[in-house]
């Protein structure tokens, strides 16, 4: 019998490990400087790199679909943080540093998530939908990904009809499981998300053209 690890011990071991991870995370990005992206505008950016729609709203097995009403909620309060954001040259984008943690005072509620492989429920769950969304538009950029973490083999939110790469599914969880990008270019890039009835809708738009047109292919 494998020796358990201590975060596996109880559920307040497992806490423990979290904080701990999590002031790991901050204390890191404190000494580094990083200039993240924080500036929010209402004004477009004129090009449109690439947009993609991902339902929300899935039959997943038997899981309750009050939890998918649930993430509808999370992520339309998730996506007032991130809508109309500049990454300026020489900026990084922090999912986790933009919409912080997503706890019940704020209004999120309990949504799908993973835990040990296995689909699970947790206040926030969902927010894997928005990184995946962000992080397939950021493929057909010149953007460069600097942190992108895989779900494991399970995919809880798959595109509709698949159309996107299995492969291409992102990993989150406050804040040292983070998905993140720079802008190493000379051009101005703009992230516009919203949540409708069915869809949480993304655009990445730039103030100038790219050099090149780039296509993802399973």
């Amino acid at each position: 019998m494998s020796r358990k690890l201590f975060c596996e011990l109880c559920p307040f071991t497992y806490r423990l490990s979290m904080e701990k991870e999590i002031l790991k995370r901050r204390l890191n990005d404190l000494v580094q400087r990083i200039p993240f992206a924080t500036q929010r505008t209402k004004e477009l950016l004129p090009v449109i790199v690439y947009r993609h729609n991902s339902l929300i709203r899935r039959r997943l097995g038997n899981v309750n679909m009050q939890l998918q009403e649930n993430k509808a909620t999370n992520l339309a309060l998730a996506v007032k943080h991130i809508d109309g954001l500049l990454i300026h040259p020489g900026e990084t984008f922090s999912i986790w540093q933009l919409i912080g943690r997503t706890t019940k005072r704020k209004g999120y509620k309990e949504g799908l998530t993973i835990a040990k492989g296995q689909p699970s429920q947790g206040i926030g769950g969902g927010m894997c939908q928005l990184s995946n969304l962000i992080h397939w538009m950021v493929l057909h950029s010149e953007l460069t990904i600097i942190e992108h973490h895989h779900h494991d083999g399970l995919d809880l939110f798959p595109d509709f009809g698949r159309q996107i790469p299995f492969g291409t599914g992102t990993s989150i969880s406050y804040n040292y499981i983070d998905y993140r990008f720079k802008n190493n270019t000379s051009n101005t890039y703009q992230l516009c998300l919203k949540v409708d009835d069915e869809y949480l809708c993304g655009e990445l738009r730039a103030k100038e053209s790219q050099a090149v047109r780039y296509i993802v292919t399973p």
